[in-house]
């Protein structure tokens, strides 16, 4: 039943509600009010999509008892945390939703921070999508654990002060994301060991006060801009077991506080000198 124009609400009452029900979908259609913590009852769904909607309020904690839930899209409309604290609490609940495999709540109006019980997320989380919802504070550092992610997107929030993001060993692919790069307190960045693709964002090189950097064993391509340069103070650098070709950038003899660098098993051309260790 997407893509209509239906009006209204979603009913409230729990008789509304058959057990048997599997699957949800209500995406882009006109519907407003809350989202009735009723639901639940429908104790078999898997899929509960609501997306593109006008639906406020929270979300309801109950979605927790769903124990066969695998995908949840509820972007795009005008959801909101409670009032009595900055914390998302809805996370603590969805941590029992065992077979959730997509979490999409992009576009909301959370204006609240992420909890460190995302970190207790499904195992077999595959996408985890929050991004322009006003979510505060930094990533918990336990993300790292999601480890069957392929896919997170949490730009146009207001992240601030990260020092430390790990995301090595997951299945995540695409592209580095650009507003990584926005992140200036960002000391370690972890993202080895993945799929990603295409190229090294050039935001990424403004981050001055990086110390470790390590994105090897991706599928990084393209050369290496002599932006590299910018990292004055950067310790550890691995781009190791990527697909970088071109010159080895001169610039890279600007990061005197290197004590490890690798460009092992790329096709990069040329030699360092300059560097004084």
């Amino acid at each position: 039943m997407a893509w209509n124009h239906f009006l209204g609400h979603l009913p409230s009452s729990m008789r509304c509600w058959t057990p048997n029900l599997e699957r949800i979908y209500l995406g882009n259609n006109d519907l407003s009010g809350s989202i009735p913590s009723s639901i639940s009852n429908a104790s078999k769904l898997t899929v509960i999509a609501l997306s593109s909607n006008s639906f406020t309020g929270f979300i309801p904690n109950t979605l927790g008892n769903l124990r066969y839930l695998r995908r949840l899209l509820i972007g795009e409309n005008n959801l909101t945390r409670e009032v009595s604290t900055l914390e998302l609490r809805f996370f603590n609940y969805l941590t029992n939703c065992k077979n959730l495999e997509l979490l999409s709540i992009s576009l909301n109006q959370f204006n609240g921070i992420l909890l460190a019980s995302i970190a207790n997320l499904s195992t077999s989380l595959l996408v985890f999508e929050v991004f322009g919802s006003k979510i505060k504070g930094k990533i918990p550092i336990g993300i790292g654990n999601l480890s069957s992610l392929s896919s997170i997107v949490l730009d146009s929030n207001e992240l601030e002060r990260m020092g430390d993001l790990y995301l090595s060993h997951n299945k995540l692919n695409g592209t580095i994301p650009a507003c990584l790069g926005e992140l200036s307190s960002m000391r370690r960045l972890f993202l080895d060991s993945n799929n990603l693709t295409s190229i090294i964002p050039s935001t990424l090189w403004s981050l001055e006060d990086l110390l470790y950097l390590n994105f090897s064993t991706n599928s990084l391509t393209v050369s290496l801009p002599s932006d590299i340069g910018n990292l004055k103070v950067i310790t550890q650098m691995d781009l190791s077991w990527n697909q970088f070709s071109g010159e080895i950038p001169s610039t890279i003899g600007s990061s005197r506080m290197l004590t490890f660098l690798s460009f092992a098993h790329n096709e990069l051309q040329g030699f360092i000198s300059s560097i004084t260790w």
